[in-house]
C-alpha cells in the first residue's frame, strides 16, 4: 500500500504512512469509523486513543491537499490500462440543497473510482450540457496524455442531449445514455423511430432502453447499462 501513495506530493514522507494505515484499517475492518480501524493500524502507540489522535490530526492537517495526492495515485492506477475499453460513469449529486457535485468515475470491479468532479451552486441534479463539458474535457485530456483511446462513457436519464452526443462523437467515445419516456431517433438511412422506455424485471436485472452510439453507428438496446 505504501509503495502506490509514497507517490504524491506529500510534505511529508510520515503522513503517506499514516494514510497507508488508514486505508488497509478501512478495507480490512469493512467500517468507515475511526475506531474500527485501530486494531488493524500498526503502530508504537500502547494507547489506542494516541493512535486515533494520530488519525485525526492527519484528517485536519491543512497542509495536506487531497487533490495533489489523489491526483498521482489514480495516473499510476490507470498508465497499464493497456488496450481495454475504460468505462466511465457520468453522474451529479445534490449537497445539501444548494450545491450540485457533477463526477466523472472509472467503473472498475463494480466500484466507482473518481476521476475528476467539480462543484457548482446549484440546487439541482440536472445541469446543462455548458457544465458538463469542462469536466468531460479534463478527463479527455487526461486520457489522451495516458494514452487511452477506447473508451465508453454511461450515464443515466438527464444526460440524454443532442448536444452531449455530439461533443462524445467527436472524441471517438462510446457511449450509452438512458433515455426519458418517448424518445424521437432518425438516422441517416432510416426514417424517424419511436423509442420506448422499457421497464422490464427478471431474475437478473432491471432492463430499460439505451441510446447507444459508437464512432459511426447510433442505434437503441435493451440491456443493463453494466453489459458490454
Amino acid at each position: 500500500m505504501l509503495a502506490h501513495l509514497q507517490t504524491g506530493l506529500w510534505n511529508d514522507i510520515r503522513n503517506a504512512r499514516t494514510l497507508s494505515w488508514m486505508v488497509s484499517g478501512l478495507l480490512l475492518s469493512q467500517r468507515s469509523t475511526l475506531p474500527n480501524w485501530l486494531s488493524h493500524i500498526n503502530a508504537r502507540a500502547t494507547l489506542a486513543q494516541r493512535t486515533e489522535r494520530r488519525v485525526r490530526r492527519w484528517l485536519e492537517n491543512p497542509a495536506i491537499d487531497p487533490i495533489k495526492v489523489y491526483g498521482p495515485l489514480i495516473t499510476r492506477a490507470l498508465r497499464d490500462w493497456g488496450t481495454h475499453t475504460l468505462i466511465l460513469a457520468l453522474d451529479t449529486s445534490v449537497l445539501f440543497e444548494t450545491f450540485c457535485l457533477i463526477r466523472v468515475s472509472v467503473l472498475f470491479r463494480g466500484r466507482a473510482v473518481p476521476l475528476v468532479s467539480r462543484v457548482l451552486e446549484h440546487s439541482s441534479a440536472q445541469v446543462s450540457t455548458a457544465h458538463l463539458l469542462p469536466v468531460l474535457a479534463e478527463v479527455k485530456g487526461l486520457l489522451d496524455a495516458l494514452p487511452i483511446r477506447e473508451v465508453r462513457l454511461l450515464a443515466d436519464r438527464g444526460f440524454c442531449d443532442t448536444q452531449l452526443m455530439a461533443w462524445l462523437r467527436v472524441c471517438a467515445w462510446h457511449y450509452r445514455i438512458r433515455t426519458v419516456g418517448d424518445a424521437a431517433g432518425a438516422g441517416e438511412e432510416a426514417g424517424s423511430t419511436v423509442m420506448r422506455s422499457v421497464d422490464r424485471r427478471n431474475e437478473q436485472a432491471l432492463l430499460k432502453v439505451f441510446v447507444s452510439c459508437s464512432p459511426r453507428l447510433l442505434g437503441v438496446f435493451i440491456g443493463s447499462p453494466l453489459t458490454g
